[in-house]
């Protein structure tokens, strides 16, 4: 469990993830935003970490999405497996 901070202690580089992806708890994200609002030193890793974030999700699309294959074709085939199973389990060849 993440204890409250102190007047000297500074929010973790996790923390400050975790607060920049709504992933704290409601009591913790209120101390987050309550330490944040007056630490400069905080605010600005914070924006250092959302910053890094935008620049790889800015990149991975970019660059690295066109690279990748459409998901369609093995979407289509999966979805035809799929009904091929179905239609042997629904008519059987054997009967018992």
């Amino acid at each position: 469990m993440i204890s409250m901070l102190s007047k000297d202690s500074h929010l973790s580089d996790q923390e400050l993830l975790l607060a920049a992806d709504g992933g704290l708890p409601p009591i913790r994200a209120e101390e987050a935003a309550s330490h944040l609002a007056a630490c400069w030193t905080c605010r600005v890793r914070k924006g250092e970490i959302e910053e890094a974030i935008r620049d790889f999700v800015q990149t991975y699309r970019g660059d690295l999405d066109p690279l990748l294959p459409s998901p369609a074709g093995p979407r289509a085939l999966l979805k035809a497996q799929l009904a091929e199973v179905t239609a042997e389990v629904a008519s059987p060849t054997q009967s018992w």
